[in-house]
């Protein structure tokens, strides 16, 4: 199945040119959003990420891991997108099964 939302090759992306915000978003607000998993299915829709693509998003794990990302590509299993991690963006891929809530800038 083709992607849903594709911006452009993710090694042609470039990274953020600054690092994210220095504050949390609040975790409730992205649950009274949406933006949290699918009830009944234990997983985050992909269509629920189609409006964070391009976006700083802070994402929430299952694992109680927390971090910033932009995501430059959707599918339906995964995201593919610069993650915040030590200092420095470096370019991922997340599950979304692994994820428990997220939210964009601007929500």
């Amino acid at each position: 199945m083709p992607p849903l939302s594709v911006d452009r090759n993710p090694q042609d992306s470039e990274a953020p040119k600054t690092q994210p915000p220095n504050f949390l978003p609040d975790k409730d607000k992205a649950h009274a959003l949406g933006f949290t998993k699918t009830p009944g299915t234990n997983l985050v829709s992909s269509t629920t990420v189609v409006p964070c693509q391009n976006k700083l998003t802070y994402i929430w794990f299952n694992s109680g891991r927390t971090l910033w990302a932009k995501p430059i590509q959707i599918n339906q299993n995964n995201i593919v997108c610069w993650v915040w991690i030590n200092s420095k963006w470096i370019s991922q891929t997340i599950n979304l099964k692994d994820i428990d809530t997220f939210i964009c800038e601007w929500f």
